[in-house]
């Protein structure tokens, strides 16, 4: 039905975008008033009388963008450089002349506060309603203060440049801007620190914007750039000209709103960059941009320094030229045409006529849209405003359930109402045998999905019932609805017998539950398993929805409790359900019992060791348990027991040594490990290992003792205080130097880290050899060689080896231990024959040498031979005389051919060398 039509028409200007040729907004119904998205500025719908909306609205825009109108104007300010929005009546402003900052009513052009200890400031940020950030250009800095105390809270010094812009980053980070040796830079203020900077390809930077840390926005008001640079590099990302630019914001769309100069206007500029598009502008009476503010997407707070703006709230708008159409076809039902520079008032009845016509006309089961479209090509701002319109539309009623089937003792009713108008709707229900109707439900409420519990268990188990809902607002009778077949009621519930696990089983892994289900009129009921572990106060499902085929299995694994109830539930189709728990509870053990070592471990003082260690588990309390031990060199049990729940305690005997030990303990069903302990038993400290053991043969050697664990010690030879060179591992040494022959003592008073102690004694025998064969001096050691038998000819050499059996670490008189030689086919011909004549009275070996080794004789130059004198010669000599003579010639001859012949030999010896005697 249409009730009286009343409607009040309010135009005015508006836009929103250069490009929205065809733009469309639905309205949808609801209990508050609707706006347009994107729009909300520009076209508002109220809440119609009664309970009743318009339900979708069409918008036909075409035009371009124009010059916004101002909102609120605030010329009280003057020179104002910079203007932030806080909210639509408190903005932060600055004034560069009067060296001030303020928060200000825009509207009442009223201050709340101020700061006032200023030169020039250039710029503020708002930190909290007090606390503010300020580029206090004249003094060369940039302070943050609470205005509500007139404190300076912080200071930064851009000394000699000047401040022109800062940037809130983060509660510790600032993006300063001096014009003045142009720089831009990030600063940590709680250190005064650069983070970073730009100081390269920028001129009069007057304002920068921080993007992220590769990119900030600069502008560059010497060159007329606006720039997009990178900070880490000084790079410039992209540039875009702008005439005299003094201030650039990200916008959120990412498109950029710049304050300068364009195609020779001044204004505020909405741009997408670096291409340049514009997408919408303000200079209308602009004399001096400064500074440009988002606000909201239709809104900027825009600067204007010495205009007659000053700082104000601009908003962009539709174009005008309107034409209003209302209808559902081509055809114009109303229509106002005209150029709408002004505010205008629509004929109210003409209007309400035309709408009244179309409504009349709309099916009232269907959705009902009145389309208004507005036409424009020139500039100008549409507000309509519907105050009053009244259209009630039927609501609907849709029955859920049940819509056939079967029910059980307690059904389900639910139900579905709709009405377009959202009124309160009364729904009532009843409910029919195929011969009566009997009424069931009644209920007043807002549309939506609703429902009831219909107790059926007084209800003779018939399959012809079903359900009718009826439904109607304050104005009208709706549609009504009902179920879609007939149903039965069930009210007899099914069996079940849950067979096992039945009580007192021991399960595991995976186990079968088995029982038997039945019902009166169902051959497959829906079952679903439970289990508890606290006596039947909660359940865990196992499964649900499945099959009555008498059995399932469960995966127990993971699960360990000792007093587990398991329960069978059994469902018919009409929702009847019985169920079954096992007679007694029974144990699932799948876990293996926990172990904790409590000792020993580290250092032991005795060879009979408790080891402690507690074992548990929720679903036993007795154990097998074996101690396992490496002592045999491989981790093997060494002791079985059984072992209670609790702390337990092994007693077993360990020699000295370091050992690993843990526990393996089983419940009869799994087996647990424990980890690992070391131990070391340490009842006593070790004598050492002394040496060398040979004697010692010369007059120096180094002594030395090694410990098989670490020690500290004490230590004297022969009586006297050693100090001990420590070679690592406890491998301790001395040298010891001036023997003799005889025997020495080492004496080692030692201390373990466990405090075990010892002295220990070692005796050193020295038995220095004689050189022998007399005469001239030389070294107390003399070489006495014993060569091996000559290997096969290679290559026409063969080689032997020959080693001082005294070690005297000399090369005196070592035989050859190379000599040519040639092969034959049988037999090796060795072209030199030798004798060694090392000084071992015992060695006889007759070896091939080059040449032979004669032993050295006192020299021909340490022999006092008489002189020959003439007297002696002339005095006669008898036979004694002349025989003396001769041997003595032929003494010297026989020196004189050994002497040749040792240099020969000395030729193919190796160069002699001497090395002290040196044990490790």
């Amino acid at each position: 039905m249409v009730s009286k039509v009343a409607l009040l028409c309010l135009v005015i200007i508006t836009a929103v975008s250069a490009n929205a040729l065809s733009t469309i907004h639905t309205l949808v119904p609801g209990p508050d008033s609707h706006s347009f998205p994107n729009a909300s500025n520009a076209t508002s719908f109220q809440e119609l009388a009664g309970n009743s909306y318009v339900l979708n609205t069409s918008l036909d825009l075409t035009g371009k963008l124009s010059n916004g109108a101002i909102i609120n104007l605030l010329a009280t300010v003057e020179n104002p450089l910079s203007a932030k929005f806080i909210t639509n009546n408190e903005w932060l402003v600055t004034s560069k002349t009067e060296n001030r900052v303020d928060r200000i009513d825009p509207i009442a052009s009223t201050s709340f506060e101020s700061y006032t200890v200023l030169n020039s400031p250039w710029d503020a940020e708002l930190v909290s309603t007090d606390v503010w950030v300020i580029a206090d250009e004249g003094n060369q800095r940039v302070i943050k203060v609470d205005a509500s105390t007139d404190t300076i809270l912080w200071s930064y010094s851009t000394a000699p440049n000047e401040p022109t812009d800062v940037d809130i980053v983060t509660n510790d980070l600032l993006l300063i801007t001096t014009h003045t040796s142009p720089s831009v830079k990030l600063v940590n203020m709680n250190t005064n620190a650069t983070v970073e900077s730009i100081i390269s390809n920028i001129g009069n930077a007057y304002d920068a914007e921080y993007i992220n840390d590769t990119a900030w926005l600069v502008v560059d008001n010497e060159n007329w750039k606006v720039k997009m640079m990178n900070p880490q590099t000084d790079a410039i990302i992209w540039e875009y000209n702008v005439s005299n630019p003094w201030d650039v914001e990200l916008l959120p769309d990412g498109s950029y709103l710049v304050a300068g100069k364009l195609n020779g206007e001044k204004g505020f500029f909405n741009l997408e960059l670096p291409s340049g598009t514009l997408i919408s502008s303000h200079t209308e009476n602009v004399v001096d941009p400064r500074d440009a503010e988002y606000v909201g997407p239709l809104q900027w707070i825009i600067t204007d320094k010495s205009g007659p703006a000053k700082a104000s709230v601009i908003e962009q708008f539709y174009p005008t030229n309107l034409t209003l159409d209302i209808g559902n076809d081509s055809t114009i039902e109303w229509s106002y045409d005209g150029e709408l520079n002004t505010t205008v008032t629509i004929d109210q009845n003409n209007l309400s006529a035309a709408i009244n016509e179309y409504l009349l006309s709309c099916d009232p089961w269907t959705t009902c849209q009145v389309p208004l479209v507005f036409h424009s090509l020139t500039k100008s701002r549409l507000d309509l405003d519907l105050n009053s319109l009244t259209y009630d539309r039927r609501p609907i009623a849709q029955l859920n359930s049940p819509n056939g089937g079967t029910v059980g003792k307690i059904a389900t009713i639910s139900w579905t109402t709709t009405d377009q108008d959202n009124d309160p709707v009364t729904t009532t229900i009843y409910f029919s045998n195929g011969t009566d109707t009997v009424l069931m439900y009644s209920n007043t409420s807002l549309p939506g999905i609703h429902s009831f519990d219909w107790n059926t268990s007084a209800l003779p188990n018939l399959d012809s019932y079903s359900i009718i809902v009826n439904v109607s607002d304050p104005y009208a009778t709706g549609i009504s609805d009902s179920s879609d077949s007939s149903f039965g009621i069930d009210t007899i519930n099914p069996s079940v017998e849950l067979i096992s696990p039945n009580g007192g089983e021991n399960i595991s892994g995976l186990v079968l539950i088995v029982w038997n289900g039945s019902d009166n009129l169902d051959t497959n009921l829906s079952v679903s398993i439970e289990y508890s572990f606290d006596n039947g106060s909660s359940w865990t499902v196992i499964d649900n929805n499945l099959g009555d085929d008498g059995s399932e299995n469960w995966d127990t694994s993971g699960l360990n409790a000792d007093h587990v109830l398991l329960r069978v539930n059994v469902t018919d189709d009409a929702g009847n359900t019985v169920s079954d728990i096992s007679d007694g509870s029974f144990l699932v053990d799948n876990v293996g019992p926990t172990i904790i070592l409590e000792g020993p471990s580290g250092w032991v003082d005795t060879n009979t060791i408790s080891f402690i260690f507690n074992v548990s588990d929720p679903a036993q309390d007795s154990f097998a348990c074996e101690l396992q031990t490496d002592e045999s060199g491989v981790l093997q049990t060494v002791i079985n027991v059984t072992a209670p729940e609790g702390v337990n305690v092994i007693n077993h005997t360990l020699s000295d040594g370091d050992y690993v030990w843990l526990m393996q303990c089983s419940d009869g069903t799994n087996i647990a490990l424990s980890s690992n302990r070391t131990i070391t038993v340490d009842t006593h400290i070790d004598s050492p290992s002394f040496g060398p053991v040979a004697t010692i043969q010369q007059s120096s050697a180094t002594l030395f003792f090694v410990f098989d664990e670490p020690v500290t010690f004490t230590a004297t030879f022969n009586n006297n205080s050693v100090s001990m060179t420590d070679q690592g591992s406890g491998n301790y040494s001395y040298d010891a130097t001036g023997l003799s022959s005889g025997s020495y003592d080492m004496v080692v008073n030692a201390t373990d880290a466990y405090n075990h102690s010892g002295i220990f004694t070692h005796s050193y025998a020295v038995s220095i050899p004689s050189r022998g064969g007399g005469g001239g001096g030389g070294s107390s050691c003399r070489p006495d060689w014993s060569c091996g038998a000559w290997g096969p000819c290679i290559a026409g050499e063969q080689t032997r080896t020959c080693v001082d059996v005294r070690n005297c670490y000399k090369n005196w008189d070592k035989p050859a231990e190379s000599q040519s030689c040639v092969v034959t086919s049988s037999h090796v011909v060795e072209e030199e024959l030798s004798v060694d004549h090392s000084g071992s009275s015992d060695n006889n070996t007759v070896e091939p040498e080059p040449e032979p080794v004669v032993e050295p004789e006192p020299k021909p130059e340490n022999v006092s031979v008489p002189p020959i004198t003439g007297s002696a010669v002339a005095g006669g000599f008898g036979s004694l005389g002349w025989g003396v003579l001769i041997g003595f010639l032929l003494l010297v001859a026989a020196l004189l051919s050994y002497r040749a012949k040792r240099k020969g030999a000395k030729r193919r010896k190796d160069d002699a060398y001497e090395v002290p005697l040196h044990f490790k």
